[in-house]
């Protein structure tokens, strides 16, 4: 079998797990979900918080519980998180862990808009100044008031919406506060400090989340199973993978172009297409890139890559 047949199929196979693979949960009705959202917010996140949430109404869990230790991610990936919270019937509970752990950015716009708040001990949160990067992974702090302005606002709406301190949420993002977990809870910006998730769900058994009362004290702590596609896509997500790939794949196309019949063009496309899968594009951009390089020559001195703002 030719190689460029062998990366296409590979290619192929991917969209097809995409596409075919079902969210799967392990929880029991009256169970907590958790959710490991450990490592930069990336395009799989809030694929993963949709799951989950799904898996969660489905099963009739009592709660999700978003484990975070992040240093940020994207704007996007951050938002869509924010609402699929705000519209889940199931309540959120956000918790900074394990002890040690940092939900920088990203992660401290999702714990203030999270229907509980919690830290482990010794754990910071804050410095969610945005900042915009380059194809070329340079980073660089965003002097645009609109953009600055738009994160203020809505971080502000959602520690007013969960009766949260409004002043230290704007602080995060225009001074890059950081709050220990003693110091977050003392400003309002947290409800519970817990070294552990059993212990948490003990502490907040009884207390309401959206217009709920909560009854944790003997539910189990479930992991939520991703599917495959899931997997695949977190880890295509990566940042310095997708950066790999689509550096791999352009210098492939080129060397397949000049040096056509070894294949190179073929791993190229492929590459390609998966790290624009993993900058975020979804897989039917993916497979329609395929098919337009298919379709015959294409200039590639005015490729641009997206400026992505991250948080």
């Amino acid at each position: 079998m030719k190689l460029d047949r062998i990366f296409f199929i590979f290619f192929f196979l991917f969209i097809l797990l995409s596409f075919m693979a079902s969210p799967s949960a392990s929880a029991s009705r009256g169970d907590v979900l958790s959710v490991d959202l450990q490592g930069p917010i990336t395009p799989a996140s809030d694929d993963i918080v949709a799951s989950a949430l799904q898996a969660a109404e489905r099963e009739k869990s009592s709660a999700v519980m978003l484990l975070l230790d992040t240093p940020g991610g994207g704007l996007t990936e951050t938002y869509e998180i924010l609402k699929l919270m705000e519209e889940s019937k199931v309540p959120v509970i956000g918790y900074v862990y394990p002890s040690g752990a940092a939900a920088w950015s990203a992660g401290t716009l999702i714990l203030i808009g999270s229907d509980v708040a919690a830290m482990a001990p010794h754990c910071i949160i804050g410095s969610a100044q945005p900042v915009q990067l380059s194809p070329l992974g340079q980073v660089e702090p965003v002097n645009d008031s609109k953009t600055t302005n738009a994160i203020v606002a809505l971080i502000r709406e959602k520690a007013r919406s969960q009766g949260r301190n409004e002043t230290a949420a704007e602080e995060f993002v225009l001074s890059n506060l950081n709050l220990n977990a003693d110091q977050a809870r003392e400003y309002g910006v947290i409800e519970y400090i817990a070294a552990s998730p059993e212990e948490l769900l003990g502490q907040i058994n009884g207390s309401r989340a959206k217009n709920l009362a909560l009854n944790t004290s003997q539910a189990r702590i479930e992991d939520f199973e991703m599917p495959l596609n899931l997997r695949l896509l977190r880890a295509l997500s990566d940042p310095t993978l997708a950066g790999i790939l689509m550096l791999v794949g352009l210098y492939a196309l080129i060397f397949g172009l000049s040096s056509p019949g070894l294949g190179s063009e073929a791993l190229g496309v492929v590459a390609l297409a998966m790290g624009l899968i993993g900058l975020g594009f979804n897989v039917n951009v993916g497979a329609i890139f395929l098919i337009l390089l298919g379709l015959g020559p294409v200039s590639y001195t005015h490729l641009t890559l997206p400026t992505i703002y991250s948080v």
